[in-house]
């Protein structure tokens, strides 16, 4: 099925959302699959859903980074000139970022902006020690009255929710790519005569185990594909909220399982699981908490609310 839609991409080249959504997840594999984050990976790891990245060799892409401003950040001013004020915490790839696209939702002057990183007002963080993801380069990001020009803004109100939703794909993607690494790096270690049984078999417990890393990993990876083919065509908040909370969760159980197959091996800090299951959990709090997805999914089903 991943071959069919990468085939269907080729003859719709326009489909940015996919295309994001196919490259994180092969992402957030090979990250879960070595022990040092790859600089092309580093440079690649949430860049812009709009300003897409060549994941494949070659010259390097310019280093973008999205900023979803949520509550933290506002837009003053009108459709000519705006000013941004506002922090925002946690922001992946901004160590990274030569240029932010910014999602503001606040404010009169409420759109998406193309900000370079070197202009006065902005100021980016030093990078956050987080618990996994420690090749994303996520740093705060604050801009202290940067007043921009017309030409600075991309869109209006509704691309910003739009870059949002499909910030929260992106998100997704990379968790599913953590649990398709997870059910790799499981299948490997069943493959060793440790984990077999006199019969050559696997006991029934890790083949169960194994058969639920899968299922889930593949349901999250259906629902990821919806949104993010839902995103071409129409309003996808509830869908890409639902993707980005399922995939999560995969992530977090598939990488949980696999200690459970590699028994004692796989409580050790020179374990790649180490690594994974950390990656796994920051999956479910980055750009925002799976209960903060329960409250978008919340809010579609009640409008009236």
């Amino acid at each position: 099925m991943r071959a069919d839609l990468r085939a269907a991409r080729r003859h719709r080249p326009d489909a940015d959302a996919l295309g994001l959504a196919l490259g994180a997840d092969r992402s957030g594999q090979r990250r879960g699959s070595c022990h040092r984050s790859d600089a092309r990976h580093r440079r690649c790891h949430h860049a812009t859903a709009f300003l897409r990245c060549d994941l494949g060799g070659g010259h390097p892409p310019p280093i973008y980074a999205t900023v979803c401003g949520r509550g933290d950040l506002s837009a003053e001013g009108c459709a000519d000139s705006a000013v941004l004020q506002g922090t925002v915490g946690l922001v992946p790839g901004a160590a990274y970022a030569a240029t932010f696209l910014v999602a503001c939702e606040q404010g009169a002057a409420a759109g998406v902006f193309s900000v370079d990183a070197d202009i006065e007002g902005v100021t980016v963080g030093p990078v956050q020690p987080l618990m996994g993801l420690a090749g994303s380069g996520t740093a705060s990001l604050t801009c202290n009255d940067v007043r921009l020009a017309s030409s600075a803004r991309v869109g209006d109100l509704k691309l910003a929710r739009t870059v949002e939703d499909t910030v929260r794909v992106a998100h997704a993607a990379q968790a599913v790519g953590i649990a398709a690494g997870a059910l790799d790096a499981a299948l490997g270690y069943v493959s060793s005569t440790r984990a077999t049984e006199d019969t050559g078999k696997p006991p029934q417990a890790i083949q169960w185990m194994l058969a639920d890393i899968a299922t889930e990993s593949e349901r999250a990876r259906l629902l990821l594909w919806h949104a993010a083919l839902a995103l071409e065509v129409a309003d996808a908040r509830e869908a890409a909220a639902a993707c980005r909370l399922l995939a999560a969760e995969a992530a977090v159980a598939a990488s949980r399982r696999v200690v459970q197959v590699a028994g004692e091996q796989g409580t050790l800090r020179t374990s790649v699981l180490d690594r994974r299951c950390r990656d796994a959990k920051v999956m479910e709090v980055l750009g925002g908490t799976n209960e903060d997805q329960l409250g978008v999914i919340a809010a579609g089903l009640l409008p009236g609310l």
